[in-house]
């Protein structure tokens, strides 16, 4: 059996030696020449591009000369919970200050918008087009979110309501004709992602159920109605909207497949509804496609990537983090969550409070992520813990 408070206090303690600073693995893609290989890509750069790749795989310290270690915002929502859930564990409060300070740093961080102010990454990262650091993401905010209704919300309520201003008015809304809509995954771009979608539902609900805002509700519904609609018969969903990229570039993998999951469950399903259908139908697809038997997690369901992947440490904390919260539905999904964590701290973590990044068969990277990895298993660890 884990011994989760144990685990988690290695971890943290790790985190805070390095003052929760970590390489991230897009910290090559996030540079200037990463993005201009990734944004530029021909016959002719292919090659370079195929390079570079294996460079940041097999010698990532080489693809980081002249990069710093950084905080990931990603990271801190799940950072300040796990130290929560560890004082109820320990009955410790070694890190409060940290929490707190951290919490301070979060807020001070925010990346502006028109009418509000979001979370964004600390990098610079390239889709159809540059999106510059600390621009705010739908995904991302929603774990602040979360953070601060579960902290106590009188107290943050600015922060709250500029979150959701900036998911209300300031990102791309389209209203289809089936009655749902769809909104982007941060001002700037125009992609549709479904599971960014699921996000944007999540903080639309909840805050309108907080701030008692009708108009977030009514939006909420129909972002909802959206990410059901995307569903396969299967039970699983596309990261992009069908017929919105190429197929070629579309994609389902473990853990934005995990993320929708986790985010519909967090509204109530009545026995029987269009909603409980959908988690019953996906949750079937989610164990059955990614969950091995020994535990193992497959870390897609049909790949994009012209490299096979073995195992993907942010697939594995993510299908642990979706089992444990499953199981407060349904308890049987508790023992399969049980199976990932201990096959996850068998094959992939270093015993020090890091956790490998991935197995790719012919190589496996030892980098400890702190945004992929580390933090990720934080998460599934409390969520088991709790579970």
């Amino acid at each position: 059996m884990t011994d989760y408070a144990g685990t988690i206090d290695s971890i943290l303690s790790r985190l805070k030696a390095d003052g929760y600073r970590s390489w991230d693995n897009y910290d090559f893609w996030g540079s200037r020449t990463g993005i201009s290989l990734r944004r530029n890509k021909n016959v002719f750069t292919m090659p370079i591009l195929g390079a570079a790749y294996l460079l940041d795989v097999v010698f990532p310290m080489v693809a980081r000369i002249g990069k710093k270690e950084s905080i990931s915002m990603e990271t801190l929502p799940h950072l300040m919970r796990s130290m929560k859930v560890y004082r109820r564990l320990s009955g410790s409060d070694k890190y409060e200050h940290d929490r707190r300070q951290l919490l301070e740093y979060m807020v001070s961080h925010l990346g502006a918008s028109e009418h509000g102010k979001g979370v964004g990454h600390q990098f610079g990262w390239y889709t159809t087009t540059m999106i510059p650091a600390y621009t705010p993401c739908v995904t991302l905010s929603s774990y602040l979110v979360d953070y601060l209704l579960d902290e106590g919300a009188d107290e943050h309520a600015d922060t709250l309501r500029q979150i959701g201003e900036f998911v209300f008015q300031d990102l791309h809304l389209t209203h289809n004709p089936d009655g749902s809509c769809k909104v982007s995954y941060t001002p700037l771009d125009s992609r549709w992602v479904v599971n960014a979608n699921s996000y944007a539902y999540r903080i639309m609900d909840r805050l309108g159920r907080h701030f008692s805002r009708a108009d977030y509700t009514a939006i909420s519904e129909k972002l909802l109605v959206y990410v059901l609609n995307n569903q396969e018969e299967d039970g699983g969903w596309f990261y992009f909207e069908k017929g919105s990229v190429p197929k070629k570039e579309n994609f389902i993998d473990c853990f934005h497949t995990a993320f929708v999951l986790e985010n519909l469950m967090d509204t109530d399903a009545a026995a029987g509804s269009r909603l409980a259908l959908a988690l019953d139908r996906g949750m079937e697809y989610f164990s059955g496609t990614f969950v091995k038997s020994n535990g193992a997690v497959r870390p897609f369901a049909k790949s994009h990537l012209p490299v096979r992947i073995r195992a993907d440490i942010r697939a594995s904390a993510e299908a642990m983090n979706c089992l444990a919260l499953a199981s407060l539905r349904k308890p049987e999904y508790r023992e399969m969550a049980v199976r990932v964590c201990s096959n996850v701290m068998g094959t992939m973590y270093d015993g020090a409070g890091g956790f490998f990044f991935r197995d790719y068969g012919f190589y496996l990277s030892r980098m400890n992520y702190a945004r992929w990895g580390a933090v990720p298993m934080l998460n599934a660890l409390c969520a088991l813990a709790e579970a």
